[in-house]
């Protein structure tokens, strides 16, 4: 494990895509953190006056990235796609998810003030059907569906970038977060789970419910996140896999939850080809170089879950 220090007091962190569930958890925490790192969200939504130095701004067309401040970090989350997207069209996907990113990418490291880049990938997809489980970052990358092809391009692209320009690169390959300071009811299966069991609604499953995913709380990703932004690394392009390293089946899952809220859910089930039947992480790598590893318990994170959603609706 590499020594912790952080960089210095009045650093910078930018963070794309803030109004959004991982952007605005991550930017969330490290508010909360008060730590001597600096954190200024960029979004195209209006934010909470909390953050007086909130960049509002339509990403991929203004210059707002003329402003940062030198030696700065930016962490990477914003992105229109589509987790479940479908396209015939190769070329569309890079039209429509790709370039946009690109182009903001090499103006903002064009300019010559940025340090590190931590960019938001997707562990859940990039891999494809994995040979074997957990699965490590040296894993092939045999992406399912536009999302996961997105997120690939972009991995490459920024490594080169990063080679080309002396800015060190932080790959972040992330499992299913949950969880989180802002209740959002239709985010994520489990948020929508709570949902149907609160109001006595129908839940559709895709498959048998037998796909193991990996599912991590947002605290835990966003301290990953937080340490992979602020701390030494070996090397620039360095790719991490972010979860908690424990496969979860849907069922299993809903049978947890009906357990938490004494409810039972009323489900059916739908055929669909091409599923990724299994996917949970190796953390190894990153718990070695960072001492990184997950603090919230899956139940506990549920239970903390559960009963948000409570007040929520109540309130």
């Amino acid at each position: 494990m590499i020594a912790a220090k952080n960089y210095p007091i009045g650093e910078n962190i930018y963070v794309t895509g803030a109004g959004g569930y991982l952007g605005g958890e991550f930017t969330s925490y490290i508010y909360n953190k008060k730590t001597q790192n600096r954190v200024v969200p960029v979004s195209g939504k209006a934010l909470s006056k909390t953050y007086s130095n909130a960049i509002q701004t339509e990403l991929f067309r203004s210059k707002w990235y003329e402003d940062i401040a030198k030696s700065s970090v930016l962490v990477h989350f914003a992105g229109n796609s589509n987790p479940r997207g479908l396209s015939d069209s190769i070329s569309k996907i890079v039209e429509e998810q790709v370039l946009q990113q690109l182009k903001l990418f090499e103006n903002i490291v064009s300019a010559n003030v940025l340090k590190r880049i931590v960019f938001i990938s997707s562990g859940g997809t990039i891999y494809g059907n994995a040979k074997e489980m957990p699965i490590r970052e040296d894993h092939p990358t045999l992406p399912i569906g536009d999302y996961a092809f997105e997120k690939l391009m972009l991995e490459n692209a920024l490594n080169f970038l990063g080679q080309k320009f002396g800015i060190e690169v932080v790959i972040l390959r992330v499992s299913n977060p949950f969880g989180g300071l802002v209740i959002k009811t239709s985010q994520g299966a489990i948020p929508i789970i709570l949902r149907c069991l609160r109001d006595d609604k129908p839940f559709q499953i895709f498959g048998d419910g037998e796909d193991t995913r990996d599912y991590l709380h947002i605290t835990d990703l966003s301290e990953a996140i937080y340490l992979s932004a602020t701390q030494p690394i070996e090397k620039s392009g360095i790719t991490f896999n972010v979860g908690s390293g424990v496969g979860r089946s849907l069922n299993s899952v809903i049978g947890t939850l009906e357990k938490i809220t004494n409810k039972k859910l009323h489900k059916s089930y739908i055929a669909v080809p091409d599923t990724i039947k299994a996917n949970f992480l190796d953390v190894t790598k990153i718990r070695n170089h960072f001492g990184w590893q997950p603090a919230v318990t899956f139940e506990d994170g549920l239970q903390e879950l559960f009963h948000a959603h409570s007040r929520h609706s109540n309130s």
